[in-house]
């Protein structure tokens, strides 16, 4: 069990560093602002597009594996999280919507 939340955090940690760098090397490489800005404005989306998997996914499971594991969760809040899973779909969408330009224009 400690593992696999091991392995989530690496995981989240690698995903924040490579994120982090890759706005570092858009403040420090020579391209036109144009350009830069529609980069960042797509790693932005990206981001956004990947909370939200993490939120509605990722750390509810962590909540059901360690009430499962250790019962120091009460069950009223793990029956709660089940709820929060459900929402990933819709709400991945809404943010899609709401989050890519050519979506938001078709609207």
């Amino acid at each position: 069990l400690c593992s696999f939340f091991q392995m989530v955090f690496l995981c989240l940690l690698a995903l924040v560093i490579l994120f982090l760098h890759m706005f570092h090397l858009l403040r420090n490489d020579q391209r036109s602002s144009t350009c830069v800005r529609m980069i960042r404005s797509s790693l932005i989306t990206l981001f956004i597009q990947i909370c939200v998997p993490f939120t509605l996914l990722i750390v509810p499971a962590f909540v059901l594996f360690t009430s499962v594991a250790c019962d120091c969760i009460p069950f009223e809040v793990s029956v709660s999280t089940y709820f929060v899973l459900t929402l990933h779909p819709a709400v991945h969408s809404i943010v899609l919507l709401a989050s890519m330009s050519t979506y938001r224009r078709y609207i």
